[in-house]
């Protein structure tokens, strides 16, 4: 008997703290006009000294859990997409285990940048088809605003801070339909960040910063988005006439403008959220997916395509019926 996943509840968690394009006028050479009509955000969210990663992993994890009407006993794998982990060790999944209350399940991070949740999906979803889990916590967390030179307004006007979860359960029908995943570990250098260096090894003058070349990761993430595309297309057989919705990740709007247009997709098949949370990079995905079943636009039987592209270089996609 074939065995599939599906994804039973989703929930999602942002800071308070609200940082305008205004607010960044008064420190950085830009102006609200120019980051809007360059990446269509207009404002990010920035989380306290006290709302780590894995703080808001809980919270989001605690609301998917409710909203998919399991019981934590039932929960026997948690998966986070994060690469902003408070500790080398313990993993953020394992915090998150143990904020919870979940003892005994396997946890484990995945360090995929933006596409995190896309990677911690598909990786639940072949622990359920093999019948190696039946439940599993997935989740995209990242606080990018940490890992961004405050004086710097290429990235720093980008990123805000953010978690969502889905939990994914095995199901008698079909629900997640295909996954794909891919990396190019030799394009590296467009988006990266290093690991501050501990002492005694610190090295004077090194920046340990978030540093993007932003036209190649520009281009690279809309080719990227097409040949995510065009594989759903040729190995699914699934045609983007034939989906709800499409869920990219939030990162500019003119990245997802311009493969909406290519596709010649409505405007109304295309979830857009960047506007209010800028680039939460592992969370961006799964926070638009939850905020469209929130406002209704994504319902029981809905056929969602989501997307997503980020430093690794990595790329993923889930294509899924709710």
């Amino acid at each position: 008997m074939e065995l599939y996943s599906k994804i039973k509840g989703v929930g999602s968690y942002v800071p308070a703290h609200v940082v305008s394009n205004h607010m960044l006028e008064q420190t950085l050479d830009t102006s609200h006009e120019w980051i809007v009509s360059r990446t269509g955000i207009e404002e990010r969210r920035i989380s306290s000294d006290t709302e780590s990663s894995s703080y808001m992993a809980i919270e989001a994890a605690r609301k998917a859990i409710d909203a998919a009407g399991v019981s934590l006993d039932e929960i026997d794998m948690v998966v986070v997409g994060t690469t902003t982990s408070t500790y080398v060790m313990p993993s953020t999944a394992c915090e998150v285990a143990a904020g919870l209350g979940i003892a005994g399940a396997t946890a484990f991070d995945v360090a995929a940048a933006c596409s995190g949740f896309i990677y911690a999906v598909s990786v639940a979803d072949k622990f359920i088809r093999t019948a190696e889990a039946r439940c599993v916590l997935t989740i995209g967390v990242d606080r990018y605003s940490r890992l961004c030179n405050p004086e710097d307004r290429n990235t720093s006007i980008l990123f805000g801070d953010g978690a969502g979860a889905a939990i994914i359960k095995l199901s008698d029908t079909p629900g997640i339909e295909y996954t794909e995943l891919g990396s190019d570990g030799g394009r590296s250098n467009i988006l990266t960040a290093k690991h501050q260096e501990r002492l005694p090894y610190t090295t004077d003058g090194d920046n340990a910063y978030l540093q993007m070349q932003g036209q190649d990761v520009f281009k690279t993430a809309v080719s990227k988005f097409v040949d995510l595309i065009e594989s759903v297309q040729t190995k699914k057989g699934v045609h983007l006439d034939d989906i709800d919705m499409l869920i990219p990740h939030q990162a500019n709007i003119r990245i997802i403008n311009s493969v909406a247009k290519r596709y010649k997709l409505p405007q109304a098949k295309v979830f857009l959220n960047v506007q209010k949370y800028g680039n939460t990079s592992a969370a961006s995905v799964v926070l638009a997916l939850d905020e469209a079943m929130q406002s209704g636009q994504i319902k029981e039987g809905s056929r969602v395509l989501m997307l997503a592209f980020g430093g690794g270089l990595t790329w993923g996609s889930i294509l899924a019926t709710f």
